[in-house]
């Protein structure tokens, strides 16, 4: 069961959700579960104690702003799983959003055919979360979920993978050209030494890149235009 919840300080437009989301699982057998908050704090209070998947957040709530609450949600929490979907009334809001990196952004008022999309890939992006990375190390055989990996360096004839939260994972060797051919289109290719989980970047530069864990990683002149490329369509999608 998917757990959802839905910020805004409009009752009404909290319903439409509920109900296009009511609809969605109709049609799909989907099976949701939907917690409603109609002030920022009280969502930021609840997710001490629940974990939600996805979250239809208000950008101009009365208390907090939802850029406030997703960079809670990201830094705070450390978070980088809750799928966020900001709504508003306004459309200017692309650059400040990046930083949070939502799953889409809908302007109200909002109909069923949005929600819609965003619940497919929402769904969609489970299952690629799904993806596992698999490797040899000595005798021994690893597997990684693609979301749990940040990124890889290359160490000499070795390559060491960096995982997303605490831990540690022996290194194994390798070329990132291989490596590269068995991850999802996320990954990205920003130096021969650094091959890196685009869902994952906090911030970028023509010349590097920061993760969420604060590495700064430098992106080297034969790959820094199409890091470029693939940093403007995302942007765009958020446009």
């Amino acid at each position: 069961m998917y757990q959802i919840a839905i910020c805004d300080d409009e009752k009404i437009t909290c319903e439409k959700i509920r109900k296009c989301l009511d609809r969605f699982c109709e049609l799909t057998d989907a099976e949701i579960s939907i917690e409603t908050f109609f002030l920022g704090n009280d969502f930021v209070e609840r997710l001490e104690e629940k974990k939600f998947d996805i979250v239809f957040l208000d950008i101009e709530l009365p208390d907090l702003s939802g850029v406030e609450i997703g960079r809670h949600i990201r830094a705070v929490c450390q978070n980088q799983k809750l799928q966020i979907v900001y709504i508003s009334s306004k459309t200017h809001y692309a650059l400040d959003l990046f930083k949070m990196r939502p799953l889409d952004f809908l302007v109200k008022p909002i109909g069923y055919e949005a929600v819609e999309r965003v619940m497919k890939v929402f769904l969609e992006l489970l299952g690629s979360g799904q993806e596992i990375f698999e490797y040899q190390s000595g005798q021994s055989f690893y597997r990684v979920p693609h979301e749990e990996i940040l990124y890889f360096v290359s160490e000499g004839r070795q390559i060491r993978l960096i995982p997303v939260g605490k831990g540690d994972f022996p290194m194994f060797y390798g070329k990132m050209e291989q490596v590269l051919k068995q991850l999802d289109q996320d990954f990205l290719m920003i130096h021969k030494s650094f091959l890196i989980n685009m869902r994952y970047i906090k911030q970028y530069n023509y010349e590097s890149v920061v993760m969420v864990n604060g590495d700064e990683l430098n992106i080297s002149r034969p790959h820094r235009k199409e890091v470029r490329s693939k940093m403007m369509r995302l942007w765009r999608k958020l446009q």
